[in-house]
């Protein structure tokens, strides 16, 4: 019973597991900023929101000050906007889901392991390190396997100026 819940609690916890940058747009913006988004972008489909609420899956997406292109998933057509009219750009990374599994799973289910054993009648010091390997080993693996799985969502909210923004329902 009580493995059962640590799994749901680590699920849990996984599940909520997210990153938020914020990119800040200017008229005379460098490609700088922008460098680490495409970087993180390059070879993932992403979903693309533009201001106006439209959504996109998208592939091979490219970044730049004036303008982002895009391949549509769907159509294989490429697209372009104003780089102004993005809200956000979000994905998973499964990577980062696995680090923070590893971490996650391991910070709940050792001390879990550790207060089951405390709890139990077995006083003998192998039975305490075999449950606190045991319980580190399972909340690692088991924390990683479900990191994997569920990935960690990255997303990027730009935030165009005041003079370039286009309000919500405008063209």
């Amino acid at each position: 019973m009580l493995q059962r819940l640590c799994v749901v609690i680590v699920m849990g916890t996984l599940l909520g597991c997210g990153h938020t940058s914020e990119v800040f747009l200017s008229p005379q913006m460098d490609n700088a900023p922008l460098r680490r988004v495409n970087m993180e972008v390059r070879n993932r489909t992403v979903e693309l929101v533009l201001q106006d609420g439209r959504s996109f899956v998208a592939q091979i997406t490219r970044i730049s000050p004036d303008s982002t292109f895009w391949h549509a998933k769907e159509s294989k057509v490429s697209e372009a906007v104003r780089t102004a009219e993005i809200s956000r750009i979000s994905f998973k990374n499964r990577k980062k889901g696995v680090v923070e599994g590893l971490m996650m799973g391991a910070l709940i289910l050792l001390p879990t392991a550790i207060l089951s054993n405390s709890l139990s009648d077995d006083e003998s010091s192998d039975s305490r390190a075999s449950v606190v390997l045991n319980g580190g080993v399972a909340g690692v693996v088991w924390g990683a396997g479900i990191g994997a799985l569920v990935g960690s969502r990255m997303t990027y909210v730009f935030i165009a100026p005041k003079a370039v923004q286009t309000p919500l329902g405008g063209p």
